[in-house]
Parts: C-alpha cells; structure tokens; sequence
C-alpha cells in the first residue's frame, strides 16, 4: 500500500475508491491516514460513508475524541468507547425477530438488510431496545413495499399492539433515512 496513494484517494477519490481503501485498510495501521480519516468523519457528504469510517477507527481502537457529523451537526466521539452497532444484544434480538417471524425468506433477508442499513445510518446512536417492536413492524413493511408486495400496516399494528400513526411515521423516517444511504 502507498500511503500517498492511501492518502490522496481519502482526500480527494470517489466515493467507491475510498469505500475501497477503507476495507483495505481493515488489514493495516492506519496512523499515516488518521488525519484523513478524521476529517472524513466531519466533512464527507454521506452519512453511510461517515459511519463506515467510524467503525474502521473502532476497529482499530483508535481511542481519541473526534468530531463527527450527524445530522447536520458535528457531535464528538471516541470511537474506542463506542459499541459496534451490529454486536449489541438489541441487534441481535432484532435479526432474529425478522428472521423467525417471516416465513418468505426473500422478505426476511430484505428486512434484515434494511434494518442493518438503518442501523448503520443512526450510528453511533445506538437502537434501544423500548423502540425495537416499532421500528421492525416499520422495517417490514418496508422491506413488502420494496419487494413489490402487499402490505398491511393496519394488520401488523393490530397483532403487535402498535398505533398505526406511529408505524406510519416511523416508516416515513426510516424510507427518509435510506435515501441518504
């Protein structure tokens, strides 16, 4: 690896280019890219790209406050400090709600897809668990929508106790979030 090859794609490469060196990197020291990789972290446009950056310098165990935008403000972060999205026990419990309860395993892959997506948008914010009914009724109606099929939101809210008008809101914010993905 060059590092100022690295260092020049972090700068300045395409968004698929620094998708690239940002997994390569999962197998390197990253202290000649620190600089870069932080300032990725509060100036880079998309959301998903930040979050993935931020994983890389938890991976790494980069222990240090950092500035990172999230939604629209930079917040300050360590990232050493911050628990991996996809290994908390709420995550876990989620996967296996729209694995289990789903007998169409095209939707049910669909819906955890959408629901890790999510979760890596909302990063470092981590989903908790009183939200956790609402967001995957949500999520699954919106991994029918986009595969084409019915959906009943009244049905779903009706056998989940649910009010109907929040399942319909969070579906908006969630179909909101995902464009930005």
């Amino acid at each position: 690896v060059n590092p100022d090859d690295v260092n020049r794609i972090l700068r300045k490469g395409s968004e698929e280019e620094i998708i690239g060196i940002l997994d390569l990197l999962r197998g390197y020291d990253i202290s000649p890219y620190l600089d870069n990789l932080i300032s990725l972290l509060k100036n880079y446009p998309k959301q998903s790209l930040r979050a993935f950056t931020l994983l890389l310098l938890k991976f790494k165990g980069i222990d240090k406050e950092v500035g990172y935008l999230y939604n629209g403000e930079i917040i300050t972060v360590n990232p050493l400090k911050l628990e991996a999205p996809f290994d908390t026990e709420t995550f876990k419990k989620c996967e296996e709600f729209l694995r289990e309860n789903e007998k169409n395993i095209t939707l049910a892959n669909n819906a955890v897809t959408l629901f890790s997506t999510y979760v890596m948008l909302m990063y470092p914010h981590i989903l908790t668990i009183e939200n956790d009914l609402l967001i995957l009724v949500a999520i699954k109606q919106l991994a029918s929508k986009y595969l084409n099929q019915s959906t009943n939101v009244e049905k779903a809210c009706k056998e989940h106790h649910l009010d109907y008008q929040e399942v319909v809101n969070k579906m908006n914010e969630i179909e909101k979030a995902l464009e930005l993905f």
